[in-house]
């Protein structure tokens, strides 16, 4: 699991079964989702097969092609950059009423305060 806080006070993130690694490809994942605690929102995914993609000069991101949710050239628990752009595929992340990404209230960038990684495990 994933999570960003950004300059905003929003707690956001996304959860994947899958382990990040460099491999610069795509990952399946059918339980993996995206969230934001502030709205108690949670948005599945939709195309399992770009639940994340693991680039090698990124940190983690969410989605294939598009960025759904990502932090870009970000060192982990340091401020930096990252990305969160709805209607992508992968998860079909819908706008607000801005046409802004529901978890940031941006389309595009978004400063990150801080990024926390945890592994969790799901129970069957």
């Amino acid at each position: 699991m994933t999570l960003f806080r950004t300059d905003k006070g929003y707690r956001i993130g996304g959860y994947t079964q899958q382990s990040w690694d460099s491999s610069n490809k795509s990952k399946y994942d059918a339980r993996a989702f995206l969230f934001n605690l502030n709205n108690k929102m949670v948005y599945p995914v939709q195309q399992p097969g770009n639940a994340i993609y693991c680039g090698s000069t990124m940190g983690p991101k969410f989605g294939g092609i598009s960025d759904e949710l990502s932090a870009v050239n970000t060192p982990f628990n340091k401020p930096g950059y990252g990305q969160s752009i709805p209607g992508g595929n992968a998860y079909n992340l819908p706008k607000d009423t801005s046409g802004n990404s529901v978890l940031t209230s941006t389309y595009g960038g978004f400063n990150i305060q801080e990024i926390e990684v945890w592994l969790v495990t799901l129970s069957n």
